[in-house]
């Protein structure tokens, strides 16, 4: 293996949702992102194109099919410049 390739993960929670806020347990519902979900992604997103502009990143992303967890990673990765 080369020394000088750097693999690393980095595991993220989906942004809030009202049943998070409200202390509903959600487990497998498709509850939506509400505003401040959608910003904590956005924020996300920002953090880590800093970083990649610092180290270079890969962009790939594995989520569950929930919508709330996909919507979170769409925006992180529409941030980086992905697709």
């Amino acid at each position: 293996s080369d020394p000088r390739v750097r693999s690393s993960s980095r595991h993220t929670r989906h942004g809030e949702t009202s049943h998070n806020k409200n202390g509903i347990l959600q487990g497998q519902l498709d509850t939506a992102l509400n505003d401040t979900g959608l910003r904590q992604a956005q924020r996300l997103g920002a953090r880590l194109l800093k970083r990649k502009l610092e180290m270079p990143l890969s962009n790939t992303a594995y989520s569950s099919d929930l919508g709330r967890a996909a919507v979170t990673g769409r925006i992180v990765l529409e941030a980086l410049g992905s697709d």
